[in-house]
């Protein structure tokens, strides 16, 4: 009978254990696996939107970049063609006043005082026009201040700007 009772009943420390293991294979387990797989898909998943939008937006920046500048060879092109523009700007180069602050110059206020009262307003983004002669020194511009300074100085895309064709002058390494 000893034996008996020692096979039918089993000892309750075994049992719990037994339990304890069952679940926690069927059901903690599981769980934690699904939590972990849905933990690296979601980072993955947002990793890549936000990739996305960057990239979109870095698009998005560079085609706007690229509008501004056309806009600005447009307006230096109307400007270049302005037939008052280009023959005081030539009297300025031709004159005396090369030499002279701008300031003392007739004929650079002359041009400053054009550029403020027909160009400016026709475009109120314009913040500045200045206009060089082919030493790079600024000889009539919208803002006084401006008049003799030279925007040559060390300037490489000076050089590489005078190189250009007419309409184009600015110059601006590829972005």
């Amino acid at each position: 009978m000893e034996q008996l009772e020692k096979i039918i009943i089993p000892k309750p420390a075994q049992t719990e254990k037994r339990f304890l293991i069952f679940f926690l294979w069927t059901s903690l387990v599981p769980i934690i696996l699904l939590f972990l797989a849905g933990y690296f898909v979601t980072a993955n998943l947002l990793e890549k939107e936000a990739l996305s939008k960057q990239t979109v937006l870095a698009h998005q920046k560079h085609s706007e970049l690229k509008l501004f500048i056309q806009k600005l060879e447009v307006t230096t092109a109307a400007l270049g063609t302005d037939g008052r523009i280009r023959d005081l700007a030539e009297n300025i180069n031709k004159s005396k006043c090369r030499n002279l602050p701008g300031a003392l110059c007739p004929k650079a206020l002359e041009l400053s005082s054009y550029l403020i009262t027909s160009k400016i307003p026709l475009d109120p983004t314009v913040g500045i026009i200045d206009i060089l002669n082919t030493d790079g020194v600024i000889v009539s511009s919208n803002k006084i201040g401006r008049i003799g300074l030279n925007e040559e100085a060390g300037d490489e895309s000076f050089e590489k700007a005078k190189l250009l064709a007419f309409g184009h002058s600015l110059y601006h390494p590829e972005f």
